[in-house]
């Protein structure tokens, strides 16, 4: 009798728990959205990342890297003006966890990946994946013969990043997403 009470007990702490990280996971989805709304009208954010194809969107931001990644946030390693150059190499960052960049190896040569500073969005289709050794730092290259975007992400072993390497397309001009 006590093991059957204990089994209960378990099974429904576990779906407590399970719950809780359902709607935690949601709000956090929720908060994203009313930023990208409004705008960014405090100015905590550089910008925003969305990748349709994932039905991915997270909030970008320059500053020190382990505040800003565990804050679940997608780190913007290069300077922010880059976005603006004609030529250049923006780089994003993100832990590889269930807010931020878990599903980017489910991504594909040709989707389309999207960054916005909240003013202008910025389409970028992928034209590389790949997974890199942690002492390769040629992705965080400058680029002076076109527009690119790298997506960095740890694996499980964190030896190795997964990249995804995108060429820019074009300027969207209103904010759509």
């Amino acid at each position: 009798m006590l093991r059957k009470v204990i089994s209960i007990l378990l099974m429904v702490s576990s779906i407590c728990i399970l719950f809780c990280d359902i709607t935690k996971s949601n709000d956090f989805e929720k908060n994203i959205d009313n930023i990208i709304n409004t705008k960014n009208i405090d100015k905590k954010y550089d910008g925003y990342i969305s990748i349709p194809s994932l039905s991915y969107k997270g909030l970008i931001k320059t500053g020190n890297y382990k505040d800003v990644l565990d804050a679940n946030l997608v780190l913007m390693i290069s300077d922010k003006k880059i976005i603006y150059n004609e030529y250049g190499n923006i780089i994003l960052a993100g832990h590889n966890n269930k807010y931020v960049f878990s599903k980017l190896y489910k991504l594909k040569v040709k989707d389309e990946i999207i960054i916005s500073d909240f003013d202008k969005e910025y389409s970028y289709t992928i034209q590389k994946l790949d997974y890199i050794n942690i002492k390769n730092k040629t992705i965080l290259d400058n680029v002076y013969d076109e527009k690119i975007l790298t997506l960095i992400t740890c694996t499980s072993n964190n030896q190795i990043r997964y990249v995804v390497r995108a060429k820019f397309n074009h300027i969207i001009s209103h904010n759509n997403l």
